[in-house]
């Protein structure tokens, strides 16, 4: 019988959010990269950026419009560490991570400007070319003072730039040839930029960011006073672009790639190592060499990157044109090596066909691979072992391929185009010669070969599984947090999950003592080492709270070591001196997320306590505040929260439980209570956990269901056994009237222990509109207004006495009401129902193991799961095959895995130390050029099995499962393969999925 409210099936429950995939894998999943739909590395399910993508160079893609474009880079290094050696201080010092940056995170530097009357300045040496358009930007906000000022230096051993006013937002003093800009990103933070073209000359270019306090001059400082900067970036662009952090070496953006001629997204773009072999790739004036009648024109049409840059070939006279170029280099060509020349080539006048040729003596017979473009069919011809494809790129325009092997090592020039005859013209543009079995994006050149960097993107550390040192980090009521002058309340409230396991944190009554929890269980902190401390809290009757990293291992007294925060305003009022840093996060509802962090300066144990309060004062045992999610990590910041594993051990004893549904559902002995739900206070029932475990509890009361046994019955009162159904849905509900007379009651008395807490509860509702009740604990009364629906109604009362009465009064009213499950228990909450009949009875405790999180996070599972990825390979499987994605350890011994297999085929399967465990081939056929496949790979211990695109390969019902710690997309950098493709999709459900579903979710 339903309680109140509705719970919705959890296979059911994500139905109508507009994605067909969930609904379709029947549970919502708890990864979900959708690179094609959302053009970026957002997981849709947590909103946030998990996936760390590099590239050390730039790489270009098709936009929408399918025009080829580049991808922001970033050149300058260490773009957000100014305290780096990289960057040089002048009259000032940078002091890292002393504000929350735009991302939200305490990682901002603070430049801080000393007694020098020539400006506060921290700069880095990055070599410019001359000539060359350049944009500089940086991230500043105001601190004592409110004046940023951004120069950059070329060649020409110049530094012109721009002032930026960091209270109103504007742009001060420009010098001339400079163009500046300024864009308000929120929370007083300003994104400064600053353009200019670089002249000639020899010297090293410098990026310059200065503090100061005024418009048009550099101010003298005292030592403290500065602005916080974050997230540098240097352009080779006329526009600023998005920000792309760096580390070590430069960084460029990632390339979310779509079909030319359509437009549709592809997602993400993921390639190997290339170099462009030929120089100059779009002036074809310049380093080439034409031969015969060919008559070359600059810059003649659109080309495919929407640039008039695209220059004409025309044959003219009697003799037929050829365009080559000398080799950049000895050996040019290796033998063995596969090579892959790529121009994009577009009909001009009567030319329909253009032969492309590699250099004579190519191949062991001393003939030469031939490719023929029919400019107007689009369909080519291969002659002399060559192979290749031509593909439309919309304009008229086509990509046109052609591969051969090298059987012999020589260096002749490459002689790369020729005509058909000798009339006829076509456009040509974006020549590229490369080392490997088929075209990747394009790279363009100028004077010299150029390397576009592998792309690499995989989820790890933290963004994959965070260890929370603390144990029973949601469980605050149990033994491992020791409570003084305080109690917590299990269960009381919705946590920001959704789930009704956020705690109530109770003051005790003691004058003037700390009401605190600690965790008790011993951390061995590591000297040198920063920790993290966060945990969510929201205001009950009390507003504050205060944490203190404790005791031992942390610097500074404990008044350096406190933190107080104000749960009403949202902020910290006070943050102890030995913190090094703090930050908040708004989840909404009353809900915050407070983190502190501290370096260890002792290798010893502590403990970090929360405390009620922003000072000691007299509490009144029932007031407090909520709290949930207490996590400790070696990190200097906050990173997702991961609950502390919490195993079920036993139960000596039966114990009750809400399903879903609300209806009251009964464990057995020592089974755990896996699928608990609470009420939310709102008429709704809301999962408990993965997890609901009690501390051991005793019904004090007899006959808890049958109120005509056991209990005395006041003068006019009327008790009805078995008069309705009751909320475990049997015919046990009595009904309980009483006329409008004083002392007309239902009472039992129990002995107690003076001094002690007890709570009384019990399920009633009206039998027809509302009814008032009260409930009376001793000396303590409550009345209540009943109505129709099932409720859980309780009074606290510290005992005075070795007997106190629990009972139901009608306060002089006249009453109707259907009661059951009546309980009495020293408790300052009433715990799970616990029935009786002729004597007490005793509900065992929870045994667990609430051990810290070791490994894991909060959405991968180490037990099972089903990953699923749209994937397009770029070219056909060559030896090695391509790289889908892989679930590892960071090595080559230990993984699940999705690959196009070298004979041209799917495999997914899994490896635990080096033997496979499992190996699957879904039937898709072969996967060539261009194919679109959907794969789904689901895993458990002796159950493994893959589909693709609809068809599914069988059960592997043998094998165990690695410890994963990583994810890789699109490659690996342990096993050396590359997608050289696009994923358009990878999502992740924490379960094996069945197998028709995995079947069908592939469709």
């Amino acid at each position: 019988m339903r309680l109140s409210g509705t719970k919705t099936g959890s296979a059911n429950q994500y139905n109508g959010l507009g994605d067909q995939l969930y609904d379709l894998g029947g549970a919502r999943p708890t990864l979900d990269l959708n690179f094609a739909s959302n053009g970026s590395l957002v997981d849709s399910v947590t909103g946030k950026t998990l996936v760390d993508f590099t590239r050390a160079s730039g790489g270009t893609y098709v936009d929408g419009d399918g025009l080829i474009k580049t991808a922001v880079t970033n050149l300058l290094l260490r773009s957000e560490e100014f305290d780096n050696t990289f960057w040089t201080p002048t009259n000032g010092t940078v002091s890292a991570n002393q504000a929350s940056s735009p991302t939200g995170a305490v990682i901002a530097d603070k430049l801080i400007a000393n007694n020098a009357a020539s400006g506060a300045q921290v700069f880095s040496t990055t070599t410019l070319l001359a000539s060359t358009t350049y944009t500089f930007s940086c991230y500043a906000k105001a601190a004592e003072w409110s004046w940023l000022r951004l120069t950059s230096r070329g060649p020409e051993n110049s530094d012109i730039g721009a002032y930026f006013n960091l209270a109103t937002g504007a742009v001060g003093v420009t010098d001339s040839n400079v163009t500046a800009t300024i864009q308000d990103v929120s929370g007083g933070w300003y994104r400064c930029v600053v353009t200019r073209t670089t002249g000639t000359g020899a010297a090293a270019g410098r990026q310059r960011i200065y503090a100061t306090n005024a418009d048009n001059a550099l101010s003298a400082g005292d030592g403290t006073s500065g602005i916080y900067i974050w997230g540098a970036q240097l352009e080779q662009s006329s526009t600023v672009g998005e920000y792309i952090p760096t580390t070590s070496t430069i960084n460029s953006a990632t390339r979310f790639h779509h079909d030319p001629t359509t437009g549709e997204s592809l997602g993400l773009l993921v390639e190997e190592q290339r170099t462009n072999l030929l120089l100059q790739s779009e002036d074809l004036l310049t380093t080439w060499t034409a031969l015969g009648g060919l008559v070359r024109t600059a810059n003649q049409t659109v080309s495919p990157a929407g640039s008039v840059t695209a220059d004409l070939l025309a044959n003219v006279g009697t003799q037929i044109g050829y365009l080559e170029q000398p080799n950049a280099s000895s050996n040019q060509f290796v033998s063995g090596t596969t090579y892959t020349y790529s121009v994009y080539l577009k009909k001009a006048n009567t030319s329909t066909c253009l032969t492309l040729l590699f250099g004579t003596t190519f191949n062991s017979g001393g003939g030469n691979p031939v490719a023929t473009w029919n400019l107007d069919t689009g369909v080519p011809a291969f002659t002399n072992g060559a192979t290749g494809s031509m593909t439309a790129v919309g304009n008229g325009w086509y990509r046109c391929v052609m591969t051969d092997t090298a059987t012999q090592t020589h260096t002749q020039n490459q002689q790369w185009l020729r005509m058909p005859s000798t009339s006829g013209d076509v456009y040509a543009w974006g020549a590229q010669l490369e080392a490997g079995s088929s075209p990747t994006s394009y790279i363009p050149t100028e004077g010299s070969t150029v390397t576009r960097a592998a792309d690499v993107a995989s989820i790890s550390g933290n963004n994959f599984g965070t260890t929370n040192l603390l144990r029973y980090s949601e469980e605050l009521d149990q033994a491992d947090w020791a409570k003084t002058n305080s109690s917590v309340t299990a269960n009381a409230t919705s946590a920001p999950n959704g789930s009704a396991s956020a705690d109530k944190f109770v003051e005790g009554t003691a004058v003037t003592t700390d009401s605190s929890v600690v965790s008790t269980a011993s951390i061995a902190y590591t000297s040198g080492v920063t920790y993290t401390f966060s945990v969510f809290a929201k205001a009950a009757e009390r507003t504050s709270l205060r944490v203190i990293f404790h005791p031992n291992a942390f610097p500074g007294t404990v008044a350096q070591r406190t933190a107080t925060f104000d749960l009403t305003l949202g902020s910290f009022l006070s943050v102890g001196s030995a913190y090094a840093s703090s930050s908040v996060q708004t989840l909404g509802g009353g809900w915050y997320r407070i983190a502190l962090s501290m370096v260890s300066d002792a290798s010893a144990t502590g403990n970090p306590t929360i405390v009620i309060g922003s000072a000691p004062y007299t509490g009144d045992g029932t007031s407090g505040i909520y709290i949930w999610g207490a996590q400790l990590e070696q990190s200097d910041v906050a990173t997702p929260y991961v609950k502390s594993n919490v195993t079920f051990t036993s139960r000596a004893s039966s114990a009750t439980y809400y399903d879903k549904d609300g209806v009251i559902q009964t464990a057995a002995v020592n089974e755990a209570r896996t699928a608990a739900y609470l009420p939310d206070g709102n008429g709704n029932f809301v999962s408990a956990g993965p997890l609901l475990l009690e501390p051991a509890g005793t019904n004090l009361v007899l006959q808890s269901e049958d109120f005509s046994t056991s209990w005395t019955i006041g003068g006019n009162t009327t008790v009805t056994p078995n008069y309705g159904t009751a909320p475990n849905g049997t015919a046990t509900a009595d009904r309980v009237q009483m006329p409008n007379n004083i002392g007309t009651v239902v009472t039992q008395a129990v002995t107690t222990v003076p001094g002690l807490p007890y709570v009384f509860s019990i399920y009633a509702r009206a039998t027809s509109g509302t009814s008032p009740l009260v409930l009376v604990l001793g000396t303590a009364s409550q009345a209540f207004t009943l109505t129709e629906s099932w409720q859980r109604y309780s009074i606290s009362f510290t005992a005075t006495g070795a007997s106190t009465n629990a009972q139901l009064d009608n306060g002089s009213n006249a009453i109707d009401v259907l009661v059951w499950g009546a309980q009495l228990e020293q408790s300052s909450y009433p715990t799970s129902y616990i029935p009786t009949a002729g004597s007490q009875v005793t509900r065992a405790a929870d045994v667990s193991d609430g051990g810290a999180n070791t490994f894991g996070n909060s959405w991968y599972r180490q037990d099972e799961g089903t990953v699923f990825s749209a994937a397009q390979q770029q070219y056909q499987n060559t030896v090695g095959g391509a790289l889908y994605w892989v679930f590892s350890d960071a090595t080559s011994s230990n993984f699940h895995r999705a690959f196009g297999r070298a004979a041209s085929t799917l495999g997914a399967g899994t490896t635990v130390s080096n033997v496979s465990q499992a190996d699957r081939t879904p039937p898709t056929g072969t996967i060539t050029a261009g194919s679109k496949v959907n794969l789904s790979y689901g895993y458990k211990a002796n159950d493994f099995r893959a589909a693709a695109n609809g068809v599914t390969d069988g059960t592997d019902a043998s094998g165990s499962l690695p410890t994963i710690t990583t994810l890789e997309i699109g490659g690996s950098q342990y096993m050396f393969l590359k997608l050289n493709g696009t994923i358009r999709r990878l999502t992740y459900w924490p379960s094996r999925l069945p197998n028709d579903t995995l079947q069908t979710i592939t469709l």
